[in-house]
């Protein structure tokens, strides 16, 4: 375990991730490739309405 910016986080610290590779998938979707070998699916459509905000 470890805190980090004052949030607690289960597991160990690793500085050494990265991303490797990001594809677009429909429907706001988007498939994150680490350095470990992980991949991960990651909704964008939360952000949306505020980047829209942002923009007006």
């Amino acid at each position: 375990m470890y805190i980090k910016d004052g949030i607690c986080y289960a597991g160990e610290l690793d500085p050494d991730i990265e991303v490797s590779t990001i594809k677009i998938l429909d429907d706001g979707m988007l498939l994150v490739e680490f350095s470990t070998g992980e991949t991960r699916l990651f909704d964008v459509t939360s952000l949306l309405d505020k980047v829209l905000l942002l923009l007006l």
